[in-house]
């Protein structure tokens, strides 16, 4: 198992990746290992004040941090939206593919059970395929 991730905020915003500025948005955020948030969380040494930074493990983070500007808010979620459709468009182009313009339905009812099994594992391998890439944008 993989050691796990924190984002680190300060102010209301999490780290960028590398530290290299802030973002109100966990998709944009940079992931730390708990020794690097260590280095982050307290640059006025062991005992000294921490200057408001703070740190959260990744799945515990909410999607925006408290102080996440609500236009960035909003455009992010319209472009989850966006890529969403596009998703389900080119699921929708990979069913037709397999089914042709024809009722999908009818025409697995009469295929024999070989080409049935066959369809339905070419749509989950496309629709992991689209699945993974939008995980990836997410990432």
């Amino acid at each position: 198992m993989s050691e796990p991730l924190y984002l680190i905020q300060k102010r209301g915003l999490y780290y960028a990746p590398k530290a290299q500025g802030y973002t109100g948005v966990k998709a944009r955020a940079g992931r730390y290992t708990l020794e690097e948030c260590a280095l982050h969380c307290g640059p006025n040494g062991p005992d000294g004040p921490r200057d408001g930074i703070t740190f959260i493990r990744e799945e515990d983070a909410p999607n925006y941090s408290p102080c996440c500007f609500s236009d960035i808010k909003e455009r992010h979620m319209q472009e989850k939206a966006d890529a969403l459709q596009a998703d389900i468009a080119e699921l929708v182009g990979a069913l037709r593919e397999i089914g042709g313009n024809a009722n999908l339905s009818a025409k697995v009812c009469a295929a024999p059970v070989n080409a049935y099994r066959d369809a339905l594992r070419e749509i989950a391998r496309k629709a992991e395929a689209i699945l993974s890439k939008h995980e990836a944008r997410d990432a």
